[in-house]
């Protein structure tokens, strides 16, 4: 019951973030990131139950949507923090910052999602990651 229940959970909030977006209460690239993170979050869990319920293979199949949507994460985050640049409502060095931040939280919660699958590898794939950012 723990997948249907994540996608369903992860729906349910796009479609809140989507609707706050329609409002005006929420800026559609705010709205799209708030999904994200709950998409993240929710695989997290998802994780966290399946594997606390032995069933390795469905937490390594929610574990493999991971790093794409850590990918996208950075991606958005780094567009929404340039834009705000350009904006002029941050100056570049501060949203520079500010996308390297969210970059290593993203990886953090990637790694505890694949370590926590099992997936050792993986996660340090993603480790290697976070050196350079710290340079």
């Amino acid at each position: 019951e723990i997948r249907p229940l994540m996608k369903q959970i992860e729906a349910q909030h796009k479609r809140h973030f989507l609707t706050m977006a329609a409002q005006g209460n929420e800026s559609p690239a705010i709205a799209n990131l708030k999904s994200m993170h709950t998409s993240l979050m929710s695989k997290y869990f998802a994780i966290k139950s399946l594997r606390g319920a032995g069933m390795d293979e469905e937490a390594k199949e929610v574990a493999s949507e991971i790093r794409p949507l850590m990918k996208q994460i950075e991606a958005q985050h780094k567009r929404h923090f340039l834009t705000m640049a350009a904006q002029g409502n941050e100056s570049p060095a501060i949203a520079n910052l500010k996308s390297m931040h969210t970059s290593l939280m993203s990886k953090y919660f990637a790694i505890k999602s694949l370590r926590g699958a099992g997936m050792d590898e993986e996660a340090k794939e993603v480790a290697s990651e976070i050196r350079p950012l710290m340079k």
